[in-house]
């Protein structure tokens, strides 16, 4: 039931372990869900990063039945979608395009592109945890890609997230 950690002969030692321990994230809250229907398969890995609430984008790329390549000096993190999964992308919303993208690269802008499919969003919120090997998907982020925002439910210690329509990037299916 307990982890054994081994003796040292410093205090020194001692105060590593309690720092280590106390430096590991806290998880936010029991949850996610969508509109009051749980949605647990999207991920059940919900951490605090930087203040705000995060979940792995590989678990957002299984969620839409596809898979993650990251390539991080591209500055380019690409989701290809299948066929299966509870979420959909939804191609012909205007946030998907390669144009604005270009766009945004020519007038110097250096943020993150996420590549769903054949279409583009660049964003320079939450750079700093979208660029790294183990991508975390923000859920303010996957909200807004679902149409709305995201919010803590404290009476059931769960964060909501709307579920999409035909005019979002993604939706739920």
């Amino acid at each position: 039931m307990y982890d054994r950690i081994p003796a040292t002969r410093s205090h020194s030692g001692w105060l590593a372990i309690a720092a280590a321990v106390l430096a590991v994230p806290v998880v936010a809250s029991a949850g996610i869900t969508v509109e009051d229907k749980p949605v647990s398969l999207i991920s059940l890995n919900l951490v605090m990063e930087q203040g705000v609430p995060c979940i792995p984008l590989a678990d957002v790329a299984k969620a839409l039945g596809g898979t993650l390549h990251v390539d991080l000096p591209g500055r380019r993190l690409t989701i290809t979608p299948g066929q299966g999964g509870v979420l959909k992308l939804n191609p012909g919303s205007s946030v998907f395009t390669r144009s604005n993208v270009a766009a945004g690269q020519a007038a110097g802008q250096t943020g993150v592109v996420l590549r769903f499919g054949g279409g583009d969003v660049m964003t320079e919120d939450f750079e700093r945890i979208l660029l790294r090997p183990s991508p975390l998907m923000p859920l303010p982020l996957l909200a807004r890609l679902l149409g709305g925002t995201a919010r803590l439910d404290p009476a059931k210690n769960m964060w909501v997230l709307p579920h999409g329509g035909p005019g979002d990037p993604l939706s739920f299916r």
